[in-house]
C-alpha cells in the first residue's frame, strides 16, 4: 500500500563555506627548521674500514667565518640510509664493498656488517643498507660532546667508490655555535660548504658537486 506521507530527507544540512576567515587562534606549528637530503661522495683512495662519526655528520654543512674557521649549520642529524658502489678493477679482479654499523654499548643492536662483491666487467660491488633498528646510527645525533666523537659506521670499498647517504637535518635555532673539527683552509667568509664525509679522519670521501673545504 502506497503511503501519502511526504518523504523526509535525513541528509545533514549543508554548511556554508566561510571564505577569508582564519581560525580564532593561530594553529601550533614546529618552529624548528628540518629537512631531508641525499648527499653524494667519491673516494679518492681505497676505503679500508674507514670510520664515520657523529661529528663527521654534524660537520657536513658549515659556514665559514674566516679563512680557517667554520661553524656547523645543523644542530642535529639522523642517518636514514647508506649506499655504496664499488667500480670493478681493470684486471677484473673482484672488489668488495661493505657497510658496518658500530655498537659501543651493552644494550641496543649489535654491530652488523654487510658486503657485496663485483663480478666480471659488468657488475659493480653495490650495496644499500639502512641503520638497523635500535642501532647507534639510527638515533638523532646532537653532537654536544664534541671532544668525544662516536663512530656510527665503517665503510670499505675500492678507490673511486661512490657513496650516497640520506640524512634528516635540523638547522641551528639559537643553540650554542659549534666549530667544525679538522683543518679548515682557504675558506671564504660567509660561504657555505659541504665537508668530506670523514672530514675528522682521513678525508678520503670527497663531496660530489658541492663546494668544499
Amino acid at each position: 500500500m502506497l503511503s501519502n506521507k511526504p518523504r523526509v530527507s535525513r541528509r545533514a544540512p549543508t554548511k556554508l563555506r566561510q571564505v577569508g576567515r582564519a581560525p580564532a587562534n593561530p594553529p601550533t606549528f614546529d618552529a624548528s627548521i628540518a629537512f631531508s637530503h641525499r648527499f653524494r661522495f667519491e673516494s679518492s683512495a681505497a676505503l679500508a674500514r674507514v670510520p664515520v662519526t657523529d661529528k663527521d655528520l654534524l660537520d657536513l654543512l658549515v659556514m665559514a667565518t674566516s679563512a680557517t674557521l667554520a661553524y656547523e649549520l645543523c644542530s642535529a642529524v639522523r642517518l636514514r640510509s647508506v649506499k655504496i658502489w664499488g667500480p670493478m678493477a681493470s684486471s677484473l679482479t673482484p672488489v668488495t664493498a661493505a657497510i658496518e654499523y658500530n655498537s659501543i654499548n651493552s644494550v641496543g643492536a649489535p654491530s652488523d656488517v654487510r658486503s657485496n662483491t663485483s663480478m666480471g666487467a659488468m657488475k659493480a660491488a653495490a650495496l644499500s643498507y639502512s641503520p638497523p633498528a635500535q642501532s647507534l646510527a639510527s638515533f638523532w645525533q646532537n653532537g654536544r660532546d664534541t671532544a668525544s666523537p662516536v663512530t656510527l659506521f665503517y665503510l670499505t670499498g675500492p678507490a673511486n667508490a661512490v657513496v650516497d647517504i640520506g640524512l634528516d637535518l635540523r638547522i641551528q635555532n639559537g643553540q650554542e655555535q659549534t666549530s667544525a673539527g679538522g683543518a679548515v683552509a682557504g675558506a671564504t667568509t660567509g660561504a657555505v660548504y659541504c665537508r668530506a664525509l670523514d672530514s675528522n679522519g682521513s678525508s678520503l670521501l670527497v663531496p660530489v658537486s658541492y663546494p668544499t673545504i
